[in-house]
């Protein structure tokens, strides 16, 4: 389990919203086992503000096998930052390698958004998801905008690029009701499908619309994304099972600028139908996962209120949902 962490004492720099936001090495990666929970990689870095919300720093991990890891580390900013938040900030925008031992430096997304830029916007990353397939791992970067390949420190390519859609303002905002304004794609999950492509949902940027988030499909060597399926709103995670059939985490059912902080969990079939799994008692959940078993697991910030019984683990800040399909 990825853990963002909640910032620090400092270096602190502006926020995006004029709030100060404080560096730390509060990020971690949390493994639970046997119902026990063990923190193996810590001092990660970690951004929030003075009260340690709004963290951005670890925020997936993809296991190979026992203590073998990949990890990202986001940032959610102009990666030349990291520059003025001191010498261990240059681990944010990154996915590492973990031995059991130690980290090492898989990819830096930062250097990497720096040079390229591959959705032509401003500068900006925040690496979120991680998928392993074909010998190679893949990103889903939210604030580049693109799916990414990674194959060593300098060897990340752009597999997909998402762009900008125009979205109806909302009725605070100056423009008229209804005018459209540029969205930002947001691409938040990535995981790969029975038939080697990738599947990957967006949040989508502000003005957060219901109803405007999709599933993209990316072939397996990359190319122009196809919306695999639609009429999501602001999905946080997303898996894939062996048979094809997705299941889509919404983090905020009715827009994350919408009062209710309730999420819902989706399954949809190969054939496109859809059957709401979960959505009461799911208050901003963050990650799904498809287990072993078949059984699914949902992370979420808060302690979950259940709708069903069957839960396989509570852990620290977070609850596991299992759902015995």
């Amino acid at each position: 389990m990825a853990e963002a962490g909640r910032g620090g004492d400092g270096p602190c720099i502006p926020g995006p919203e004029g709030v100060e936001i404080c560096y730390g090495r509060s990020g971690a990666v949390t493994r639970i086992e046997d119902g026990q929970q063990e923190r193996i990689i810590t001092r990660l870095p970690s951004r929030a503000e003075a009260d340690g919300t709004g963290a951005l720093g670890t925020s997936d991990i993809l296991v190979r096998r026992k203590d073998r890891l990949f990890v990202t580390v986001g940032l959610g900013r102009d990666p030349r930052v990291r520059d003025e938040l001191g010498p261990g900030a240059q681990r944010f925008a990154r996915v590492f390698r973990y031995n059991g031992r130690r980290l090492r430096t898989l990819a830096d997304i930062g250097d990497y958004e720096i040079r390229v830029n591959p959705d032509g916007g401003l500068i900006d990353t925040n690496g979120t998801s991680l998928a392993r397939a074909h010998g190679r791992t893949v990103l889903a970067d939210a604030g580049g905008n693109a799916l990414l390949q990674l194959r060593g420190r300098r060897r990340v390519r752009a597999l997909a690029v998402f762009e900008n859609r125009p979205a109806p303002a909302p009725p605070f905002l100056e423009p008229p009701p209804g005018t459209a304004i540029p969205m930002q794609a947001v691409p938040t999950a990535v995981a790969e499908g029975p038939d080697g492509s990738f599947y990957v949902g967006q949040l989508t940027g502000f003005p957060f619309p219901q109803r405007g988030a999709r599933v993209y499909r990316v072939p397996r060597g990359g190319g122009e994304p196809e919306i695999a399926v639609d009429g999501f709103t602001n999905i946080i995670d997303l898996d894939v099972d062996e048979d094809g059939t997705l299941y889509v985490l919404e983090i905020a059912r009715d827009s994350l600028l919408g009062p209710d902080a309730t999420g819902a969990l989706w399954r949809v079939h190969p054939d496109g139908s859809r059957d709401l799994i979960a959505s009461q008692g799911l208050v901003y959940p963050t990650g799904v996962s498809v287990g072993p078993d078949g059984a699914l697991y949902v992370l979420q910030l808060r302690r979950l209120q259940r709708a069903r019984p069957s839960v396989a683990h509570r852990g620290a800040e977070a609850d596991l949902l299992h759902d015995p399909r």
